[in-house]
Formats: C-alpha cells, sequence, structure tokens
C-alpha cells in the first residue's frame, strides 16, 4: 500500500509540473548563424523542367516481381535514367558511373586523398502508386504528368522522393561545371526499389560497395525534414529533423488451431480460432510491447529544451529520460499516434485470416502483424512478447512465428563532426518562408534504403532538405492525393546540396 501511495504521489507531482509548464514566457533561444552560403544554383527554372520530366516516368516498384520491377514498367525505369543522363551531362561525363542490377545508379566524384573515407547521398527513382484513373482519381492533375503550376511541380514523386534526386544531382553537376577538386571522394547512389523494401537496390549496391574494399565516413539519406510551423507547444520555430536512427522492422504470424465442428453447434469455452485471434489481437491493441525514451527521443527533447516557450518546460525536457519523468512524459506521449511512434515500439495488424465455409468452423486461422522496434528492441523480444499474451492452457493450440526480420538497432551520435555539418548546411540555406531553424536531432518511424549502408558506416543520417507546413496538410500528400514540390523549395534542396557537398568534400 505506501508503494501504491509513493507511486500516485510522484506521478501527481510530474504531472504537476507538466502543467506548470504551459505557462507561457518569451522565447530567449539564440538566434542560429545567419550566415548565408555564397553559392548560388544556376538554372533554377531548369531544376523544375528535370522534375517534371522524371515525374513523368511512372516508375513505380513490385515487391512480387523480380528485380522489383515489373516487365511493363522496365522501360519506365530506364526512360528515368536516360533523363537523368541527359538532364545532367557534365555529372555523368565526368564522375564514374555503375549501373547495380539494371536499375540502381551509383556516381563517383573522386577526390584528392584517397586515405580519406568516402561518404554517399542516397536518394531513389521508385514510387507509390497513383490511381490515375479519370473516373475515379482524386487528383487535381494527372500523377504522373509532371505539371508545373502556381509555382509548384505536381506528381507522384515530387516530394517522395524524385524532387531529392534531382536536386542532388542538379548540385553535383553544376559543381563538376564549376570545377570542384574534392580532397574526399564521395559517391550518389539512386536506388530503384525503396518503396518496396531496397533488397534488390539499395542492398545490392552496398554488397558492390563491400566487395569493392569500401567503407563510408558517413550516409546521408532522406528521413526528417523542416517542419515550417514548428512543433507546438514544445515550439513554434521551423525545426530541421534529422534521423539518427530509423525503427527496425518485422513481421510476425499467429497460427492457431482448434477442432472445427459443425457452425450450428459453436463452442461455449471461447477455444474457437476467431474467438482465440480476438482476445491475442485485443491484448495487442490494449498492452503495447515496450514504451520508453531513448536514443534518439532522449536528444530531441534535448533539443527542445533549448528553444522551448514555456516556462519551466526547459528543465523537464533536459530531464525527460530519467524515471520518474520518463515514465510519465513517455505514457503522456503514447496517448498520440504520431508521438507514440517516437517511444514505443509499435504492433500494427495486417492481415487476419481463417480456413472454413459459412456452415464450418475453421481449424486454423492466421494473423499477421507488423512490428516497428524502438532501437534495441529485437524481434525475438517482439516474439517472446506475443507468446506472453497466451494463456498457458492455449499454448498448446498457437504458435508465433518471426517470418521478416529486418533488425539493425543502429544508432548514429548527434554530437559528431557529420552531423554539425548536416546543421550548419541548414542553418545556412535560405529556406522558403522560414527565418531561424532549429536542428534536431530525432527517430524516422518508416524505413529508408540507409539500413542496408549499416555495415559500411558508423554514421548514417537521414534528412531530406524541403520544408513542409503541417497545418496546410503538406504530409497528407506525400503518398497521398496532389503531392507537389515547390520550385523554391526544389531550389532551396538544390541550394542545401551546393553547400553540403562542398563542405563536406573537403574536409
Amino acid at each position: 500500500m505506501m508503494g501504491s501511495r509513493v507511486g500516485q504521489a510522484t506521478v501527481a507531482l510530474t504531472v504537476a509540473a507538466l502543467a506548470y509548464a504551459l505557462s507561457p514566457v518569451p522565447d530567449v533561444s539564440q538566434q542560429a548563424s545567419q550566415n548565408m552560403t555564397s553559392l548560388k544554383v544556376r538554372d533554377p527554372e531548369g531544376l523544375a523542367q528535370q522534375l517534371s520530366e522524371l515525374i513523368r516516368c511512372r516508375t513505380v516498384g513490385n515487391a512480387s516481381a523480380p528485380g522489383h520491377v515489373s516487365e511493363h514498367a522496365k522501360s519506365h525505369f530506364l526512360g528515368a535514367l536516360q533523363v537523368l543522363e541527359e538532364s545532367f551531362p557534365a555529372a555523368f561525363r565526368e564522375l564514374a558511373v555503375t549501373r547495380i542490377a539494371e536499375f540502381s545508379l551509383v556516381l563517383k566524384y573522386q577526390g584528392s586523398d584517397p586515405g580519406l573515407k568516402p561518404f554517399a547521398l542516397l536518394s531513389h527513382i521508385d514510387v507509390v502508386p497513383a490511381d490515375e484513373d479519370e473516373g475515379t482519381s482524386a487528383w487535381s492533375v494527372s500523377p504522373f504528368g509532371g505539371v508545373i503550376k502556381d509555382g509548384f511541380v505536381w506528381g507522384r514523386g515530387a516530394v517522395d522522393l524524385k524532387g531529392n534526386v534531382v536536386a542532388i544531382l542538379h548540385a553535383v553537376n553544376q559543381l563538376v561545371e564549376e570545377g570542384l577538386k574534392p580532397r574526399r571522394s564521395f559517391y550518389v547512389a539512386l536506388g530503384h526499389d525503396e518503396e518496396v523494401g531496397g533488397l534488390c537496390g539499395a542492398a545490392e549496391v552496398v554488397r558492390w560497395l563491400k566487395e569493392g574494399g569500401v567503407q563510408l565516413k558517413f550516409v546521408l539519406d532522406e528521413g526528417g525534414v523542416i517542419i515550417r510551423d514548428g512543433l507546438p507547444p514544445l515550439t513554434h520555430a521551423p525545426i530541421a529533423l534529422v534521423g539518427t536512427a530509423e525503427k527496425d522492422y518485422s513481421v510476425m504470424r499467429i497460427d492457431v488451431a482448434s477442432p472445427g465442428g459443425h457452425s450450428s453447434m459453436p463452442p461455449v469455452d471461447g477455444s474457437s480460432v476467431a474467438a482465440t485471434l480476438a482476445r491475442m489481437l485485443l491484448a495487442v491493441d490494449r498492452t503495447p510491447p515496450c514504451t520508453r525514451i531513448q536514443s534518439p527521443t532522449k536528444e530531441f527533447l534535448h533539443a527542445m529544451a533549448e528553444v522551448a516557450p514555456v516556462r519551466g518546460a526547459r528543465a523537464l525536457l533536459r530531464l525527460a529520460h530519467h524515471w520518474p519523468l520518463s515514465f510519465v512524459i513517455a505514457r503522456l506521449l503514447a496517448l498520440s499516434p504520431s508521438t507514440n511512434a517516437l517511444v514505443a515500439t509499435t504492433v500494427a495488424v495486417t492481415s487476419v485470416q481463417t480456413t472454413g465455409t459459412n456452415n464450418v468452423l475453421p481449424q486454423h486461422g492466421t494473423a499477421l502483424l507488423n512490428f516497428r522496434h524502438l532501437p534495441g528492441h529485437t524481434a525475438s523480444q517482439g516474439r517472446e512478447y506475443l507468446q506472453g499474451l497466451v494463456p498457458n492452457h492455449e499454448a498448446a493450440r498457437v504458435n508465433v512465428t518471426v517470418i521478416e526480420d529486418r533488425m539493425t538497432g543502429h544508432v548514429s551520435p548527434a554530437v559528431s563532426p557529420q552531423f554539425d555539418l548536416i546543421a550548419r548546411a541548414i542553418r545556412e540555406t535560405p529556406w522558403p518562408g522560414s527565418g531561424r531553424v532549429v536542428v534536431a536531432p530525432y527517430l524516422v518511424v518508416g524505413g529508408t534504403d540507409s539500413k542496408h549502408y549499416a555495415p559500411l558506416a558508423r554514421n548514417i543520417y537521414r534528412f531530406q532538405p524541403m520544408s513542409i507546413d503541417r497545418r496546410g496538410g503538406d504530409l497528407d500528400r506525400i503518398h497521398g492525393t496532389d503531392e507537389r514540390i515547390s520550385v523554391r523549395d526544389l531550389e532551396a534542396a538544390c541550394t542545401f546540396f551546393l553547400h553540403f557537398v562542398s563542405l563536406a568534400s573537403r574536409q
């Protein structure tokens, strides 16, 4: 009883402290560097046209096709590679270009010091499907038309991730034309199947690099973006999220067996396949496997502590990873799906199937569950969690199997020269509609091609140089309807890569 009262008092005091933190005070955060890069994008209008042409190539991956490219899509993937070669002739003429697995591409810009490990810029040319049927599509333009209007380039892949491809290669092409002589070599690696896992694209690029004895100083891939309207109430300032880790991925299958029988006489003890599966899946929904504050969410909250505009919040955020405050804050963050993903290993039921017909009780049923693991939480721990939900008297009828396991547990340091380079390039790039930009490490909750590069690099960072407006619905357009990128954002992304490559290749 005493322990219960102490626990209740601790929670009450912590919640009271959090409530106190909601009292606003002026934002006294230091201004970020105002030094803008002197590098200017040449032919910014051409950038939009290059992206438009690339969008017209319907490079939709197919997880069940050989090489993840269906027969009818091959011409579109090859067409996309041709568009890149024609759009960026200096880069393709002067750099070492290698085609991997037919549709992935690697360009190497040779540096003068062979003793320095190279770095790599990653992107991908494949996209998710989009409804092109004029009768059913909710798009206001053709999703593969590459329409340029109202200051935007519209179409599938404009944001994810063809805009990034064009920004990188336009920057590299310009640097070649301007005679950049890098000290450190670097690669541009473009995968062709990131949207379906990257096993035939990025994974093959990594295998090729390993066979060549290449180890990388660091990797920069997609992941975070700049959120123009901030993350209230933590900050109202534009915030650049730089991923230092991404959640690991596994798939579990639950198999349930039952004697079955005639549907006119169902069991009354809850032993049917459907009832057993229902109990397990409800338990999954009510009891998450793992909720905690750890890296990189800990470092994210520390970064927010420097700019939080409310009284007392800065001290609380600096201590957010210490118990008991960590317990309370983690559970407060777990109340929203978007922030829950930062502090919890999440489980999503993606398929439920049973055998049988309308008058026969099924003898077998399965459920597939997709785990997105916090760094350090393993697939075997996920399996043990599911097995722990099975009562002893049902254990003989229930089996849990790991059927897919993509685990790295890799977290890159938020304190490193490479992270500092990224942050400097972000702060010194003029972003449309943004002033001072706060840079913060964070956990990417989705998957990227960068996970395949863990054997080659300790430092793997995830940042896509574009700004979005949450309240304006920009996030909903990614993989959704009317995907678009502003021409000004595209130019800013290219400016970022001009500056970043110039800095990173000379150190």
